[in-house]
């Protein structure tokens, strides 16, 4: 069995709670030491560009180490720049690809919350069209949504899933 954990909870939260750490190589050391294989790679919107996953293609982020790269970005005021969100979500899918990395996930709750069926609408518009522009990457959307609303975006494309954090959903006050 496989287990991981989101970037960020092995560090003192020094820049962040949801931050990519500064020694985040120091992170990937330590996975093994406390039984994890990988984490989820953190993208926000505070320090996109400066995020060492869109810098050189150093092997030791690899996906042996890094299953996914989460475009937290999104839960944040970008949330209503479509253009900006499109470039941001290219880039990442670009730096998956160069890096072999195939999931890319999409947290749409809090500031991004999808529960509005026009809010969701646009998210669609914008992922699926990003789904056909990188066909080796599988999409994985963590949402706050009921079965039925969140079945409306899965079924759309056998590479959309489901990521289903239970601290978040217990936050919510989903009966597991």
């Amino acid at each position: 069995m496989k287990i991981g954990i989101i970037q960020g909870r092995l560090s003192e939260p020094k820049e962040g709670f949801q931050e990519c750490p500064v020694d985040w190589a120091r992170e990937l050391d330590l996975l093994e030491t406390h039984g994890l294989s990988h984490v989820e790679w953190i993208i926000t919107d505070k320090r996109f560009w400066s995020n060492p996953i869109f810098g050189s293609l150093d092997t030791y982020i690899s996906p042996s180490k890094v299953s996914s790269l989460c475009a937290d970005f999104l839960v944040s005021p970008l949330f209503e720049d479509k253009m900006k969100m499109r470039e941001y979500l290219d880039v990442t899918c670009i730096a998956a690809s160069m890096r072999g990395i195939n999931k890319v996930t999409i947290p749409l709750m809090e500031y991004s919350s999808v529960e509005d069926a026009e809010v969701r609408s646009g998210v669609i518009d914008l992922v699926l069209p990003c789904s056909k522009r990188y066909p080796g990457i599988t999409f994985s959307f963590e949402t706050e949504l009921g079965s039925k609303e969140l079945l409306e975006i899965v079924s759309l494309s056998e590479r959309f899933t489901v990521t289903y954090d239970t601290g978040n959903m217990t936050s919510y006050g989903s009966d597991h």
